[in-house]
């Protein structure tokens, strides 16, 4: 069963951490191919299903929440360096 649910995830495996205000936040992200374009994508925010998006000015921000949108551009940042974008 425990084989059946990893085979069925709509997140990639690679997980990555992202301190921000005194608390460490754990990152999965959707299976969805990444480029330089990318404008949203599907992530685990600490196992919490979110769409990280950009605006149309280019601003990141995380749907449907109120984080800092600075935390929203260093978790984009994260994710370039990791994928090398």
């Amino acid at each position: 069963m425990e084989y059946h649910t990893l085979v069925n995830d709509s997140y990639s495996g690679l997980r990555f951490r992202i301190h921000a205000g005194n608390t460490d936040f754990s990152v999965r992200l959707g299976k969805e191919k990444l480029t330089r374009e990318t404008t949203e994508i599907n992530i685990l925010l600490d196992g919490i299903p979110m769409r990280l998006s950009k605006d149309q000015v280019g601003t990141w921000h995380i749907d449907g929440t109120e984080l800092d949108p600075n935390f929203a551009r260093a978790l984009w940042n994260c994710i370039t360096l990791r994928y090398r974008l």
